[in-house]
């Protein structure tokens, strides 16, 4: 029990009981800012993906199940491109490939994306505003090296899903690689 009244505790005491009681009525009701597409569902449109003349000459290449793009696990940089991704070869046919991430029922506030990628193609994150309806993208340009690379970009979005491409304005050489995929940030 706290005696105010006969003054028992040193003001720095009181104090920092008072900055505790402040934090923690702050972080009750706080939600957390995560991954909010941790193990969350994703899908693919009817682009061509994993089949290509390619494919033959990379017999022994690794293909991925699509929900290991949200497991939060990533490979080391310069990985190979091909091993335990999901990727395309895009002039495969005459769709572009997309990938999309859903986020569930709520929309949720994310303030930062990271993409493990194909370092020497450039991507594109779309998605629809969930207040204004409005569509908005943001480029994933990778620096260029061997293999996969991790990119984190800052983003404004509230929405319930993210679609990733290609960039068809970008740097590209017609097989994309994409292993992981995170949105950090709230869904109320």
């Amino acid at each position: 029990m706290i005696n105010i009244k006969n003054n028992k505790l040193p003001f720095a005491k009181l104090f920092s009981i008072g900055i505790l009681s402040l934090i923690s009525a702050n972080t009750v009701n706080a939600t957390p800012i995560t991954n909010v597409a941790l193990w969350k569902t994703v899908a693919v449109n009817t682009g061509s993906f994993f089949s290509s003349p390619v494919a033959a000459v990379m017999g022994d290449a690794l293909i991925s199940n699509y929900s290991t793009l949200t497991d939060s696990l990533l490979f080391e940089d310069t990985h190979q491109w091909n091993r335990g991704t999901v990727w395309w070869h895009e002039s495969a046919d005459d769709v572009q490939n997309e990938i999309t991430v859903f986020l569930g029922d709520k929309s949720c506030k994310v303030t930062r994306l990271t993409l493990q990628v194909d370092s020497n193609d450039d991507y594109k994150v779309n998605w629809i505003d969930a207040k204004s309806g409005l569509s908005y993208s943001a480029s994933v340009q990778p620096i260029t090296s061997d293999g996969l690379v991790k990119v984190t970009i800052p983003v404004k979005a509230y929405t319930k899903a993210f679609t990733i491409s290609h960039d068809e304005n970008g740097r590209g050489d017609d097989l994309y690689a994409i292993s992981e995929f995170s949105a950090i940030g709230t869904c109320k």
